[in-house]
């Protein structure tokens, strides 16, 4: 995947984003509302589960009402989420 490098040592693995590229965000795209309502809820085709709405939920709802530490946590979370899916 573009802008992310992944070097594997023995049952560790590492991933690194360096660069926030175009094939990232749009992995982004296709899978946050996989990725924060669940697969079955995401295929819905309700106004609630598109992109949009999720990205609004997110922000208000889960993620700028944390702690800065937590706010770092979940980004790393919803990175490797989406990078797992994608690879």
């Amino acid at each position: 995947m573009d802008g992310v490098s992944f070097k594997q040592v023995d049952q560790y693995a590492l991933c690194c984003v360096e660069d926030f590229s175009e094939e990232l965000k749009l992995a982004l795209r296709e899978n946050l509302t996989r990725i924060c309502h669940g697969a079955d809820q995401a295929s819905k085709d309700r106004a609630i589960y598109k992109y949009p709405a999720t990205i609004r939920h997110f922000w208000n709802e889960r993620y700028c009402k944390k702690p800065w530490e937590t706010r770092i946590g979940m980004l790393g979370e919803l990175l490797s989420h989406v990078i797992i899916l994608k690879l």
